[in-house]
């Protein structure tokens, strides 16, 4: 496989990254005009503990694949990068589960001790498995992101931009 450079790595993720705002922007209109201002405040308050949970699985779980990676990735070892993808998939697909288990049967007294809206239970457990599917993008994000090949994260950014778009409004 051959390795991009930095600058064309940093162009395929700015170019993903503006596709991904332009369905988000596809996204959250019409989700908007779609529920209204109360549900819509339920899915804020849903987000809202989304969000957090995300930001870690999303950034340093990736950001932590990639560096080991890339560190193994520079010793030639090809059997130990692979393993690296193998355990990381394996422990943090567990952990995004359990994570995803405890929002969604927990969504209740997440959203009334925290949210302090009870209304927005439905919400935050259907938000839940976002959860695992993050971990497990992150892994594999920063995989390949270790072997200096940006395309996969390119690409997975805009297919998960595209389902939230499309699942999102079909059960909005």
């Amino acid at each position: 496989m051959k390795k991009q450079s930095f600058i064309k790595g940093s162009v395929i993720l700015l170019i993903s990254a503006l596709i991904v705002k332009i369905i988000g922007a596809l996204f959250k209109i019409p989700l908007t005009n779609m529920l209204g201002g109360t549900a819509m405040g339920y899915f804020s308050c849903a987000y809202g503990i989304f969000l957090p949970i995300y930001a870690v699985t999303g950034t340093g779980l990736g950001s932590a694949v990639a560096k080991i990676t890339a560190e193994s990735n520079a010793k030639y070892s090809v059997a130990d990068t692979k393993r690296i993808y193998s355990v990381s998939m394996v422990f943090f697909g567990v952990l995004g589960a359990l994570c995803s288990l405890i929002l969604f049967f927990g969504a209740k007294s997440i959203s009334i001790s925290f949210l302090r809206s009870p209304q927005s239970q439905t919400a935050v457990a259907l938000i839940a498995p976002s959860v695992l599917f993050g971990c497990i993008s992150a892994v594999a994000r920063g995989y390949f992101e270790g072997l200096n090949n940006m395309y996969p994260t390119a690409v997975s950014q805009v297919f998960e931009a595209v389902s939230k778009l499309v699942f999102g409004l079909a059960f909005a």
